[in-house]
């Protein structure tokens, strides 16, 4: 009667532990902070060239506008890529897992 009378006759019902693949977690969290840092910073160059609207000694042209406004946006455009990367990244790291080697 050396058998533990709790354990389970077959180990076919012994599932694995797992935990997320943390290496994507860490990779998508980078790359969504990246995608804040684009969005933060066209945030700021619109600011930055809308604010020669408020000034009203000044005449501002609408081909320069246009212009601050359009290097505005690259940043924007580059962080759709890095957001779209990152959320796919952490969705996977969270689906995909690994089983535990530890006990």
């Amino acid at each position: 009667m050396s058998r533990n009378p709790y354990e389970s006759s077959t180990s076919a019902h012994m599932t694995t532990r797992t935990s997320p693949t943390r290496w994507m977690i860490v990779t998508g969290s980078i790359l969504l902070a990246l995608a804040l840092c684009c969005y933060l910073a066209t945030v700021l160059m619109m600011m930055l060239s809308f604010n020669t609207l408020s000034t009203p000694t000044s005449t501002v042209q609408v081909s320069d506008l246009a212009g601050r406004i359009s290097t505005a946006m690259v940043s924007s455009f580059a962080g759709i890529p890095l957001m779209l990367t990152g959320l796919v990244f952490i969705i996977f790291g969270f689906i995909r897992r690994q089983p535990v080697v530890s006990a």
